[in-house]
């Protein structure tokens, strides 16, 4: 809970002021009602995933930073447990952890087929250094 009169959500709200993006206009651009936007500034409500994700994408930020819960769900549960089952249109939407979280889970084995998959070790710390020791 929030103390009385603070923002729930600043990021979220000084992403909007910022951009001079209105509550009304993101809410038209994700199919909602501006009071879910609303809600999620004044309250700290979180949006279902799949919005939350479209939101952030029309702000240029990360889910994540606008909504931390977001990655803290996402790290407690998988679909095998009965998890969230996300599918992305195109690789560049695919947050970068969620790669490399993919390849450190293997128990057995790796296999990539690809032209260039470049995008997997660039901005990941320690992925030249983690692949060339178990790979061993």
């Amino acid at each position: 809970m929030t103390g009385e009169g603070a923002m729930a959500n600043e990021r979220l709200r000084s992403t909007l002021l910022g951009s001079e993006y209105s509550e009304r206009q993101l809410a038209e651009e994700l199919g909602i009602e501006p009071k879910s936007i609303q809600r999620w500034i004044t309250q700290g409500r979180v949006p279902h995933r799949t919005t939350a994700y479209r939101a952030a994408k029309l702000r240029g930020v990360a889910p994540g930073w606008l909504w931390p819960a977001l990655d803290e769900d996402r790290t407690e549960t998988s679909a095998s447990d009965g998890g969230d089952v996300s599918t992305y249109p195109h690789r560049s939407d695919v947050p970068r952890h969620l790669w490399l979280d993919l390849l450190r889970s293997a128990e057995t084995e790796i296999v990539l087929m690809a032209y260039a998959s470049l995008f997997l070790a660039e901005g990941q710390s320690g992925c030249d250094q983690n692949s060339a020791t178990e790979g061993q």
